[in-house]
Parts: C-alpha cells; structure tokens; sequence
C-alpha cells in the first residue's frame, strides 16, 4: 500500500539510504525526506498535466479591474498551476489558446487575468492524498526526492554525484509516466513534460 513513508523509502533505496519507519525517526533520513517531500511533491505534480491530478472550474470573477486585460478571475484555492483556459466545456483542442496571465492583485492575492468572458480553468490540483496518486507518478516522485535528500543525507561531494543520477533517474522515469497519461487521453496538449523540452 502506498504511503508517505513508502515513497520515502523508494527515495532512500534509489541511493541505498537507510529506510526510515516515520517521519518523525529520530534520524537524518527522516528529517530529509520531511524537509522536502512536500515540495517535491507538488513539483512532480505541476511538471506536467497528470491526468488523476487534472481538475475544470467555472472560474469566480471578481470586481478587480486589471491593467491590459479584460476580467480577472479568482486563482483556484487547490489549484498548483493552470494549464489553460477554455470557454463553456470546449477543450483545447477544439478551440485557439487563450492567452491569460496570473498576477496579484491589489490585496496581494493571486488572481487569473484575461480577455475572456466566463471562463473555464483546466488545472492541477494539489493532491495530498496518496490514494490517488498514479503508479508512474509514484515512481517519477521517488526519483526526484532522492535527487533532493542525497546530498542532505550524504554530503555534497558524494551527495551530488548520487543526485546527479537520481536526478537522470527521474528525467526516464518522467518520459515514461507522460507517454503512459497520454494514452488515457488526448487534450491537445505538448507531448512532452516541461523538464524534459528544457533538457533538449
């Protein structure tokens, strides 16, 4: 069964670190993996448009009046980061791309500006909850928390050559989850995840 401690092992064991038993051991693979799980987590999951953390909202509009744009609408409160925006149910593929913009606004909250009138948000979530998360994404997780608790753990010079391949580990394990969330869908979007374009 999945949990936090297991993914937190499956990143301890990519470097044979220590397993830890909870979070709260007394031990500094525990304190690595609570230091950055969360963080990692939501990485892996905003990196690309995983389809179980994938959610549509008729977006709130507010009264604010934004500079250059038409509307500005209320940033989804579980919301890691838009995709993109849409009218009514229309997908994305069946329509051009709206140009939008996230901003703050005069109360210093986030807000989504844009020219379109009740507008629709695809987005991912921020999902805590392990019961959800998708096989691949486990994998791809485990990897890139490894590649940040090796050096926590082993120190810098042999921590980073560890995270180095943690790190490559995660870039396969990524390909490999995308090409399998493309399969259940098609909405349009790139076919490769953000981190591996920015490694071409």
């Amino acid at each position: 069964m999945t949990s936090v401690v297991s993914i937190c092992n499956m990143a301890l064991g990519r470097f044979r670190g220590r397993q830890i038993a909870a979070l709260t051991d007394q031990s500094v693979e525990a304190n690595a993996c609570t230091t950055y799980y969360e963080a990692s987590r939501d990485l892996v999951l905003a990196d690309f448009p995983w389809n179980f953390a994938g959610k549509s909202a008729v977006l709130g509009l507010l009264s604010e009046e934004p500079e250059e744009w038409s509307f500005a609408y209320a940033y989804p409160s579980d919301c890691l980061k838009v995709r993109y925006l849409h009218a009514e149910s229309k997908l994305r593929q069946n329509q051009d791309a709206i140009a939008y913009d996230v901003s703050l606004a005069s109360d210093d909250s986030k807000v989504i500006v844009t020219n379109l009138d009740l507008a629709r948000c695809r987005y991912t979530m921020k999902l805590t909850n392990v019961n959800h998360f998708d096989p691949h994404f486990v994998t791809a997780l485990s990897w890139y928390l490894a590649s940040e608790i090796a050096i926590p753990i082993a120190g810098v010079s042999k921590g980073q050559l560890l995270a180095n391949r943690a790190a490559e580990g995660y870039r396969n394990a990524i390909k490999a989850a995308y090409a399998a969330n493309a399969n259940e869908s098609d909405t349009g979007l790139p076919r490769e995840p953000e981190t591996i374009r920015a490694h071409q």
